[in-house]
């Protein structure tokens, strides 16, 4: 699938891409694949981010073995703090999330991120996925 890590340098940047992903517990290895698919139209990512709790879920667990990237996991609260572009009505009332797919790439990337494109949902509609990039200046520590 060709998932791996690195940065993308622009102009004295370097911009780097986080996966947020949102899922329910039956999801499928098929499920995260076709969504990973659909989001990433090149971004080299450098994290993969979702709720807490959710990171056990085996076929979650398979598909970032392949990716060799960290994973972070973050809580409903901080999650819920993010304004997203995308709200999903059972996540809200669930989680108290707007979008976990898109909170917890921003949360991912950080304070001076930003969403790329619009959050994918798979073909089965059991999962979620957006990129944030985040900007720092090269030289920041």
């Amino acid at each position: 699938m060709g998932r791996g890590q690195s940065d993308i340098a622009m102009g004295g940047h370097q911009m780097k891409a986080f996966l947020g992903i949102g899922f329910r517990s039956d999801a499928t290895l098929a499920s995260f694949e076709d969504v990973y698919e659909k989001v990433n139209s090149g971004f080299h990512i450098c994290g993969v981010a979702t709720l807490s709790g959710k990171e056990k879920t085996p076929a979650f667990i398979q598909f970032i073995s392949e990716m060799d990237v960290p994973v972070s996991v973050h809580s409903r609260e901080s999650l819920g703090r993010f304004k997203t572009p995308s709200v999903t009505v059972k996540s809200v009332e669930i989680y108290g999330v707007s979008s976990v797919a898109e909170a917890s790439a921003l949360a991912a990337a950080g304070p001076s991120s930003r969403l790329c494109g619009k959050r994918q949902v798979s073909d089965d509609g059991m999962a979620t996925a957006a990129i944030a990039m985040q900007r720092k200046t090269v030289g920041e520590v």
